[in-house]
């Protein structure tokens, strides 16, 4: 990881400011056919405790990652995360892990047990993530995607 990353939580305000660099960091998984597009309303969609649980990594003014999150769980008393991505030259670096720390912080302290997350069945590069930061696969699938828990 860079020295001079900066990892912030997610404003409404940032959100709506960023929100282009997200898609844009999202465009390959969309072109591939892991990632649904998501449009403006998508990334500002009001959610419980979402504001609260959503972090970015900015090296500079330049958004390399981000994580959204919030208290609209697949199970109850998990969260979920919505939608995790960091930039091509940034992956393998730790940024996917130090967004997933601040969410299970912030989740932990907001009375949350565990976060649920969702695998497109061709996504490789998360499966092997998932697998090394202790996430089980919970024998569900959701509109073709693997529902995916993470206990604190």
């Amino acid at each position: 990881m860079a020295s001079d990353y900066d990892c912030i939580p997610l404003t409404r305000e940032l959100m709506n400011q960023l929100w282009p660099a997200f898609a844009s960091i999202d465009a390959p998984f969309v072109d591939g056919g892991l990632l649904e597009a998501w449009l403006q309303e998508h990334y500002m969609m009001e959610l419980v405790d979402k504001w609260a649980m959503s972090h970015a990594v900015l090296i500079g003014k330049h958004v390399i990652g981000y994580r959204i999150v919030s208290g609209h769980g697949k199970r109850a008393g998990y969260a979920h995360s919505h939608r995790t991505a960091v930039d091509g030259p940034y992956r393998l670096q730790g940024y996917a892990r130090l967004l997933l720390e601040n969410a299970q912080e912030v989740g932990a302290e907001l009375g949350y047990i565990g976060i649920t997350g969702l695998r497109h069945p061709g996504n490789d590069s998360s499966l092997q993530f998932l697998m090394h930061t202790g996430w089980k696969f919970a024998g569900e699938y959701i509109n073709g995607n693997e529902l995916w828990t993470l206990d604190f």
